[in-house]
């Protein structure tokens, strides 16, 4: 039987996932919607400087998915551990 300030644990940790679940799948979105393709009008000084902006969002947004993915997964990890110890 789950102890009682296990089930507020839970309930919170449950919140948790629901809200990163929410966050993720906002941070999918921008990436697919607000992040442009490569432009293959440029050349030169400005192209480089083209991709290398985008090089640098997309590496950010890219980390940001797997940060907030890593958070969900472990907030996972942490639910099924209390679980557990019921």
């Amino acid at each position: 039987m789950t102890e009682p300030q296990d089930a507020a644990l839970i309930a919170a940790l449950e919140t948790q996932q629901r809200q990163l679940t929410a966050v993720l799948h906002r941070l999918e979105v921008a990436r697919r919607d607000l992040v442009p393709a490569r432009a293959g009008i440029w050349r030169g000084p400005a192209r480089r400087a083209y991709d290398s902006a985008l090089e640098t969002i997309t590496t950010t947004v890219d980390a940001g998915l797997t940060v907030v993915r890593s958070a969900r997964e472990n907030t996972a990890a942490a639910i099924a551990g209390v679980a557990g110890r019921g």
